[in-house]
This record gives C-alpha cells, structure tokens and sequence, in this order.
C-alpha cells in the first residue's frame, strides 16, 4: 500500500522528517552549549550558594551571561572559595554585569566557544 503514493508524496514526507530531524539537533546541541557547566560535579554546591545569596532576578542576570558561564565551566573550585570568603562578591559580579562589565567584545560564536 505505502508504494503506491506517487513520488511527491515521498518527497514531501522525507522533507519533513529531514526538518524535524534537523531541527531536533539544533535544538540538542544548543542546550549541550549553554547548560555544559551545569555537567560538572562542582556546579551542585556551586548553584546551591548562588541560590542563597541572590535573588531569582539576580541569578537569571548571571545565566544569561556567556562570560559567567564559561568561568563557571572553568574555574568553579574559584567561585565557591570567592563566594563563601566573601559573599558580597556575588552582588558585585552582578552590578559590574549590569554595566556592562562582562560583555563579550567579539563576535556571539566566538563566545560560545
């Protein structure tokens, strides 16, 4: 039964699957991207201490950021000495975000790597 469907059938079927398949790994590898620090063993107690000292408000402007991501991927042993040194840290890190501190100077591919 299904070989009877002529030919344009079978090219839009496979057009759509291919989409969708293309899509799917768009979609994979952009969250492999943004959320690979959150893989790390540190990042439990270093998102609990996060959690802690600032407000939900506070902590969105930090995930957002590519910088904060990219240290936290590869300096989190330095982050939690900081944080539970000194606390206040954290709302500093956020205010020189908030000017723009912490603002990628090239290109948006660039700082994903």
């Amino acid at each position: 039964m299904l070989s009877q469907f002529p030919i344009e059938i079978w090219c839009l079927i496979y057009y759509h699957v291919s989409r969708i398949q293309a899509a799917e790994c768009i979609r994979r590898r952009y969250r492999f991207r943004k959320f690979r620090h959150a893989r790390m063993t540190e990042w439990s107690s270093l998102r609990r201490i996060i959690l802690q000292e600032l407000t939900f408000a506070q902590t969105d402007i930090l995930f957002d950021n590519v910088l904060i991501r990219r240290e936290w991927r590869t300096e989190p042993e330095s982050w939690i000495y900081e944080i539970e040194k000194r606390p206040q840290n954290l709302t500093d890190i956020v205010k020189e975000v908030q000017n723009g501190m912490w603002n990628y100077k090239g290109s948006t591919i660039d700082a994903i790597h």
